[in-house]
């Protein structure tokens, strides 16, 4: 385990413990959040691309006719410490695991063009597709203008700190011979990306349940950006959207039911 690792998870377990036991049990609230992002995203400039004859075109964001797509999914347990009039205002952190997913292909294939002891070689390519976890620290700030017994409307505005545990890039050949090949031709690229992932992301949502009962939170994010660079080998991220849900309960539900 690297030495950054180490101390990413050391910050995570010291906010839980501030957490848990610096504030009163009354303004914590315990949360278990799942979202999906969509990015906005091109062809990174270092691959030497040529197209087929055989052109399609469809609705993702694409060069030419080469399709680039960008998505992630993260699941989280992000404890919120409530204040204000009647919990109007909130803080967020936790821990969060995610994985941030990036793909080139083409209805048919694309030409990757390669050097080979000095002579110039392409390959057939079907589909590039790129895989990277992360684990991170969020923190979200939340204001609750319109709550009612059992309905409420909020925003979000926060930041997302994230280190990548793996990643794994593979190609998808059109003749299956060239896959013993894959290592070599991809060590013709740079193919190493930036362990550090943060972005920032605002949010408009309403929460469903009664005060002290568990809750459930629906959330759609606005458009948002993405802070650092070289997080795909494959594309480069402009921004994104996307949607989370979560379940929240006062710390007291629990405590009471071990009582």
């Amino acid at each position: 385990m690297s030495r950054r690792l180490r101390i990413l998870i050391g910050c995570m377990l010291l906010v839980f413990a501030l957490q848990a036991q610096e504030m009163p049990q009354t303004n914590l609230i315990w949360g278990l959040e799942a979202g999906a992002h969509f990015f906005i995203s091109d062809l990174n400039s270092q691959w030497p691309v040529r197209q087929s004859q055989n052109p399609y075109y469809g609705s993702y964001n694409y060069d030419n006719t080469l399709y680039s797509d960008a998505n992630g999914w993260q699941v989280a347990v992000k404890p919120e410490y409530r204040f204000g009039k009647k919990g109007m205002f909130g803080i967020t952190s936790g821990i969060q695991f995610g994985q941030l997913n990036t793909e080139v292909s083409k209805d048919g294939y694309f030409f990757l063009r390669y050097s080979n002891d000095e002579i110039t070689e392409f390959a057939r390519v079907v589909s590039m597709q790129e895989k990277s976890s992360y684990l991170g620290i969020p923190v979200v700030f939340r204001y609750s203008p319109l709550q009612t017994r059992g309905f409420g409307l909020y925003g979000k505005a926060g930041f997302e700190f994230n280190f990548q545990v793996s990643s794994k890039l593979d190609v998808e050949f059109l003749n299956s011979e060239m896959e013993a090949r894959e290592q070599e031709i991809l060590e013709k690229f740079d193919t190493q990306t930036n362990r550090f992932y943060s972005t920032f992301f605002w949010s408009v949502g309403m929460k469903l349940g009664k005060p002290g009962q568990l809750n459930l939170n629906m959330e759609i994010l606005l458009p948002s950006a993405v802070l650092t660079s070289n997080n795909s080998a494959l594309v480069d991220l402009d921004g994104f959207s996307g949607f989370h849900i979560s379940l929240q309960a006062p710390l007291q539900i629990f405590v009471k039911s071990r009582q």
